[in-house]
């Protein structure tokens, strides 16, 4: 076929091969960025090429990509701070994806479909080893092509068919089943929190592992397991514990023989005792933790919430017991456990010069804050704890802040809730932060904006709400300005990021 797409070549096998063996180069950007421009013309002008002539280049070029990808792999290591590395390695493994999974849709042949699937979730699956690597969020493009390559394996049964004679990059994934459970049991692990070596084991751990996963009807019962909602159209955290009311489209699954087998030493988990914690639904932490005598403290939750509570209810890293409920009153003693409502005291509501001049938020309707009573057991991990609490119901995957006697907040992370017998009385694993947390806030815009500051020690971490981010972005509060340097976790209602802070006057 004649090339009327200003590609480097005529879509021929003849043309191709020359230009593939003028790639042969030592400069690996200048490679990338040749074979870049080539994918964005495929993706761009896909639909008026033929098949056969796009199954040519695409099967073609799809070896080169994973070489230099390699190269661009051992290039992020060793340039960690080059962001434009581990970008331009993203953006051609995606639009090469992007066209093999144009080929699923378009070929008939069974085993074609089959391969062209694997192939686009194996490709997905280093692109998001390599957003690990950088440290960054991955793009919804992604994940909604991962759901677009699982609706169609799925329409046509073709998950555990495997390919025939596949790339000896793709041998170790034969079926569309095992790429996609690599996928999810990579991001179940969280690798934001590790060092980049121990990323890339972690995904050659979830490689040879991947059959360990196992996928469960929905329809069916199941008491633990994970969900993931590939009906959502941003992408975000689409992978959490199984809810109680299940989305439309989900995928159910657990990893309980991966579990088994480090049990019983057959393996050894990359990712540590957290990746095991979260594998079981923290059911470990759980049944091991030994009887304590349980603090008792006040606790709020919720992102907006909490940004009201320091706003209102701190100042100088101490609780303002003046209109702030005190641990004595809301504790599981004082408290009537059969009682729907509790009467709250009248107090004295401090009035700070915010509210009186600032015009914009006087208009605004103004966040209440639902103070709740908790009682906390250590567990045999540090900073995990069994909480119980009443009044205020924990979310799954939020951040929270409680104080007890000593009147200084601690931001916490709730990683397992549970309904409890009575509807008011709630179990949870959660997570205590160590550090002073703080607001930052942007007072006089029309948008406000928020954010919750850790410091510990010399370390400094940003919550924000969920959004979309770029790494390097500086974000100006009122109090400091902000650089987002990692990208630390991800979560359907907070981003947690390690930052580093100018000019803060807190």
């Amino acid at each position: 076929m004649s090339n009327p797409f200003v590609l480097p070549f005529e879509l021929t096998h003849q043309s191709i091969s020359d230009w593939l063996k003028q790639l042969n180069s030592s400069d690996v950007l200048l490679t990338s960025n040749e074979i870049h421009k080539v994918l964005s013309i495929l993706k761009k002008q896909q639909e008026a090429i033929d098949t056969s002539s796009l199954t040519l280049i695409v099967v073609r070029i799809t070896p080169v990509v994973m070489y230099l990808s390699g190269f661009l792999e051992q290039a992020m290591m060793k340039y960690a701070q080059q962001r434009k590395i581990p970008q331009m390695s993203i953006r051609i493994l995606r639009h090469l994806a992007f066209l093999h999974l144009c080929l699923a849709q378009r070929l008939e042949q069974r085993d074609q479909r089959v391969l062209h699937l694997n192939y686009a979730l194996q490709i997905l699956g280093v692109a998001f080893k390599h957003y690990a690597l950088s440290y960054e969020r991955p793009s919804a493009v992604l994940w909604a092509s991962m759901a677009e390559c699982y609706r169609l394996a799925s329409v046509h049964k073709l998950l555990d068919i495997e390919v025939v004679k596949p790339l000896a990059d793709f041998q170790a994934l034969t079926t569309i089943s095992l790429a996609l459970k690599r996928l999810l049991l990579f991001w179940l692990a969280n690798p934001y929190r590790l060092s980049q070596e121990d990323i890339r084991a972690l995904f050659d751990f979830c490689t040879l592992n991947s059959a360990l996963v196992k996928l469960i009807n929905p329809n069916l019962p199941a008491e633990s397991a994970f969900c993931w909602d590939y009906s959502q159209g941003d992408g975000f955290q689409p992978v959490y514990f199984k809810p109680v009311r299940l989305p439309e489209e989900c995928i159910l699954f657990h990893a309980h023989e991966l579990l088994r087998s480090e049990q019983s030493k057959r393996l050894s988990v990359v990712g540590g005792e957290l990746f095991l914690a979260r594998l079981s639904h923290y059911q470990e932490l759980i049944e091991h933790t030994k009887f304590a005598l349980a603090k008792s403290y006040v606790v709020a939750s919720g992102f907006e919430q909490l940004t009201e509570f320091f706003t209102r209810h701190v100042h100088n890293n101490e609780i303002l017991i003046l209109n702030t409920p005190s641990p004595n009153v809301l504790n599981f003693t004082s408290l009537e456990l059969v009682q729907d409502k509790v009467k709250k005291k009248p107090v004295l509501e401090r009035t700070s010069a915010t509210d009186i001049w600032a015009d914009i938020e006087a208009k605004k309707e103004k966040v209440e804050v639902n103070f709740g009573a908790m009682k906390l057991v250590q567990t045999s991990q540090a900073h995990f704890y069994v909480a119980e609490t009443l009044l205020v119901k924990l979310l799954e995957g939020d951040v929270f802040v409680t104080y007890d006697t000593s009147l200084k907040p601690v931001l916490g992370v709730s990683r397992r809730t549970d309904a409890g017998q009575r509807d008011r009385l709630q179990k949870s694993v959660v997570q205590l932060l160590a550090g002073q947390v703080s607001v930052l806030s942007q007072a006089y815009f029309v948008v406000r904006k928020s954010a919750l500051l850790l410091t510990h020690e010399s370390t400094f971490e940003l919550f924000l709400a969920s959004g979309q981010y770029a790494l390097g972005s500086v974000l100006k509060f009122d109090q400091a300005e902000v650089t987002l340097e990692r990208l630390l976790e991800l979560s359907p209602k907070f981003m947690r990021y390690a930052v580093s802070v100018r000019e803060l006057n807190l």
